[in-house]
């Protein structure tokens, strides 16, 4: 008896410590994303329905869930964020969910490692929380593998989705990036600054349709201090003319570059093609011919070739 005993046993290790590598059911996933100046980590596995209803069966409505499957998904900030209306400082936290058919609640804990739900859950581990819309997704769009994504990115806010099956739920994460690069302007201005300080300061501001008049004004003082201003220096201050409604100024900065590259490169005045790709790449770049791998640039100058052409013949049919 104590053989068979000893032999079951035996039997029992062997298979525990197998030396077979097989793949995990649920596999893990890292996905990173930078807003602007934060960068947004998650760390998670990925489980598949394989034919099972999820939401209300596999995962049941109205209980906390570990958002993914084996260790508890993290995520983690590298600056403080804002997730409705409510501070989150950085750092690493647990994502838990309570799923139900038309609301989720989002729950960041402060343990991460952790294997699942946690048996002694503390509501004073809870960093936030706040309910989230769910969004019905339609039959041919079915996620089979549990996702989580980053999507409508800006340099300001990004929409973090959990998807799975027919359900989605979107989670907007907003990033201090607009504060962080104005208090890095304001030092780097007040200290000796380089026209390239007051370049990046500009287009910053032209970016971020804030303060364009001061973003002209250290676009001029930018030009001002360089010997010899590049095209997309120029190109910068047309449009942060239009920007603060100077359209006349803008279009002259056009027509001085266009009649330049006339004079430079002998591109003719009827020939709208070239003279896009000349604005945008800069007479040197044009002269090297570095659109020539850009196909999405020399589409564009097609277009408005393309453009200029209609209006030709628009106003050859204007009765004077």
């Amino acid at each position: 008896m104590r053989a068979i005993i000893f032999t079951l046993l035996l039997f029992t290790v062997n298979l525990s410590f197998s030396q077979i590598n097989t793949p995990r059911v649920s596999p893990a996933s890292e996905v990173e994303q930078m807003v602007g100046l934060t960068e947004i980590g998650i760390e998670y596995s990925r489980p598949s329905m394989r034919g099972r209803e999820v939401f209300g069966n596999l995962v049941p409505f109205g209980k906390v869930w570990r958002t993914g499957a084996d260790n508890s998904t993290k995520i983690s900030f590298d600056t403080d964020v804002i997730i409705s209306g409510k501070t989150i400082q950085s750092g690493t936290y647990s994502i838990f969910s309570i799923p139900n058919k038309e609301s989720w609640e989002i729950i960041l804990y402060s343990d991460v490692e952790l294997w699942g739900v946690p048996r002694d859950w503390s509501e004073n581990k809870i960093v936030f929380s706040s309910m989230f819309d769910v969004k019905k997704l339609k039959k041919s769009n079915t996620v089979e593998t549990f996702t989580i994504s980053f999507n409508d990115l800006t340099n300001n806010d990004v929409n973090m989705s959990i998807s799975w099956e027919n359900t989605s739920v979107d989670i907007k994460i907003e990033v201090p990036t607009r504060s962080m690069v104005e208090s890095d302007i304001n030092k780097v201005l007040s200290d000796n600054p380089k026209s390239s300080d007051y370049y990046a300061a500009a287009v910053f501001y032209r970016q971020e349709n804030i303060n364009l008049d001061k973003a002209l004004e250290w676009m001029n003082k930018a030009i001002e201090m360089n010997e010899s201003p590049r095209f997309w220096q120029y190109r910068q201050q047309s449009l942060i003319m239009a920007a603060n409604d100077k359209f006349a100024d803008a279009v002259d900065f056009i027509g001085w570059y266009n009649k330049h590259s006339y004079t430079t490169l002998q591109i003719s005045k009827s020939d709208a093609k070239s003279t896009y790709l000349a604005y945008h790449e800069g007479h040197e770049g044009y002269e090297n011919r570095s659109y020539r791998n850009k196909t999405w640039l020399v589409a564009a100058a097609e277009k408005v070739a393309a453009r200029a052409d209609r209006y030709r013949k628009q106003l050859l049919s204007c009765p004077l």
